[in-house]
């Protein structure tokens, strides 16, 4: 005897929605259930404005980039498993992971605290039980491939971030960062406190880095 399913799963939800809204798009005339509308759509992601954010080119030709977001859960039980930044012309960077005492640094770039940064919480499943949960700070990375050279000196950049949960589902996001070229860090004081969780960087000129996909712990 068949069986009659009475619920569709959150990535077959996710495909009958895209479906569903193409349909819309061509004219038509169809409802979509609350439901669906709903599950697409669970993490608020507010990024931080250009001035709030670091994308900072070193002198090694490493670029440092550390984007401020507030994560707000729109439903309950949802646990992030992963994140990524990319930038304009690296698509995907590679994310730190602190040092033996906990600290997150870049050279010139920055230094964070343990306490400062979501790379480490999101590695170890960041978890948000209700709907309204917020998790807020850093996250931080590294990018390898060099800036090209159109890009010049306080240049406002765009950068994308992604979140992904436990059902496999990524939650996007774009921001901007202004560009500090290496050419002009001698002649720059150190980055000081823009928004919360940004301190004055010390003479430290370690970085930590994660390949991606590897866990931090």
């Amino acid at each position: 005897m068949p069986k009659k399913r009475l619920r569709l799963n959150r990535q077959e939800q996710k495909r009958y929605l895209a479906c569903a809204k193409e349909l819309q798009a061509a004219g038509l005339d169809l409802e979509i259930p609350d439901e669906w509308q709903e599950n697409s759509r669970s993490l608020d992601i507010f990024v931080a404005s250009a001035e709030g954010n670091i994308l900072c080119e070193l002198s090694t030709g490493i670029t440092a980039c550390a984007i401020h977001v507030e994560l707000v859960s729109l439903r309950g039980n949802l646990i992030l498993k992963n994140s990524t930044i990319a930038s304009e012309w690296d698509s995907e960077l590679i994310l730190l992971c602190g040092d033996k005492r906990g600290l997150y640094r870049a050279r010139e770039a920055f230094e964070f605290t343990e306490a400062e940064v979501l790379n480490h919480r999101i590695q170890n499943g960041l978890r948000l039980h209700r709907r309204g949960d917020l998790a807020e700070g850093w996250i931080v990375a590294t990018c390898r491939k060099p800036v090209p050279d159109k890009y010049r000196d306080r240049m406002i950049t765009n950068v994308s971030l992604t979140f992904t949960d436990q059902f496999g589902l990524d939650h996007s996001a774009q921001g901007e960062a202004i560009l500090q070229r290496s050419a002009r860090l001698s002649e720059s004081r150190p980055r000081v406190r823009h928004s919360q969780g940004l301190f004055e960087i010390g003479p430290k000129n370690d970085i930590g880095l994660r390949e991606a996909g590897a866990r931090a712990f």
